[in-house]
């Protein structure tokens, strides 16, 4: 990022080169377009900015291990922070890496159960707190923001006078 003109005729070089190969036409714009953010993105970073933005990743990641601590509580079988953490954060790295399937698919659920039931919490207990959890922090934002989608895209200025 010393050099940015550099790296940018150098980006558009290869992407050039990989447009001729494939015999498609190229438009170096984009490509431009999309290195000048990044080089904004990095100098902005570099000034310190990515304060608020690692303040937030942990925030989520705190609520988001607050709770499945909160499932367990309301289970009736409350565990300590190192089962917690261990039994959260672990299973999400297998998600990471299974990418094959989106959003590792089953890959997180059938994890938690797995090392929940190895760290001595009853089954029925971890996959009702995991299923849970899976609900609340998945499925019902993704339920309501598909929801709220429709909504806002039928309150568009452009459909108001159309005749159904």
């Amino acid at each position: 990022m010393h050099y940015p003109k550099t790296a940018t005729r150098l980006i558009i070089w290869l992407a050039g080169r990989w447009s001729a190969l494939r015999r498609k036409p190229f438009t170096p714009e984009p490509i431009i377009a999309a290195m000048n953010q990044f080089i904004e993105t990095w100098h902005s970073l570099r000034k310190g900015n990515w304060e608020r933005p690692m303040v937030g990743a942990i925030a989520n990641l705190a609520f988001d291990i607050l709770t499945v601590q909160f499932l367990f509580i309301a289970a009736g079988h409350p565990v300590s922070i190192g089962i917690l953490i261990a039994g959260y954060g672990l299973p999400f790295i297998l998600g990471k890496m299974a990418f094959i399937l989106p959003g590792g698919v089953g890959v997180i659920e059938a994890g938690m159960v797995a090392i929940y039931d190895s760290l001595k919490i009853p089954n029925a207990v971890s996959v009702v707190v995991i299923l849970g959890y899976r609900l609340f922090s998945f499925w019902l934002p993704t339920l309501l923001g598909f929801a709220v989608a429709a909504y806002l895209s039928g309150k568009s200025p452009s459909t108001k006078g159309d005749p159904v």
